[in-house]
């Protein structure tokens, strides 16, 4: 080949769905989801972050709690009693929000929702909580998530 670099591949670990109305947190989270290895699909609200969570099997839902339409929450609601309905296995659910009140962190997980993540976000600690919610619902506690080459990954963990 004359020394041509080889063609580009891109190693996909899994499809993760982020819903935030907020460009400002939502480039960044998809880029850094994006270098990591993940599809990313991204919607705009509530509602339609159900309809693509009925519609595609993730390996993640990342749900803004404060979305237009229906909230984070009762996003997360539909998506679990859609799932009971149907027969389908757990999706983990991240809840991403700015707030810090112990509140807005019972109503995720009294909604269903697996794990939380403060905005703004570490890279390191989006990463991490992504790999810890996959790793739950993995046979192989998750090993396949780490791309070769980023074994780095498998290093990071949640600041407690």
């Amino acid at each position: 080949m004359n020394g041509s670099r080889p063609p580009h591949t891109t190693f996909v670990l899994s499809r993760i769905l982020l819903a935030d109305d907020n460009a400002v947190s939502r480039v960044p989270a998809e880029l850094v989801l994006r270098e990591a290895g993940y599809a990313v699909d991204r919607v705009r609200d509530g509602r339609t972050a159900f309809e693509a969570a009925a519609m595609v099997r993730y390996g993640v839902i990342l749900l803004e709690l404060t979305l237009p339409y229906a909230d984070g929450c009762d996003a997360a609601r539909r998506i679990r009693d859609w799932e009971a309905a149907h027969g389908k296995p757990r999706v983990p659910i991240v809840a991403v929000t700015r707030s810090r009140s112990t509140l807005a962190r019972e109503r995720a997980l009294a909604a269903g929702m697996d794990a939380f993540v403060l905005k703004p976000f570490r890279p390191g600690e989006l990463l991490a909580t992504v790999r810890l919610v996959m790793a739950a619902v993995s046979p192989s506690g998750g090993d396949e998530a780490v791309p070769a080459g980023r074994e780095d990954l498998r290093e990071q963990r949640l600041d407690g």
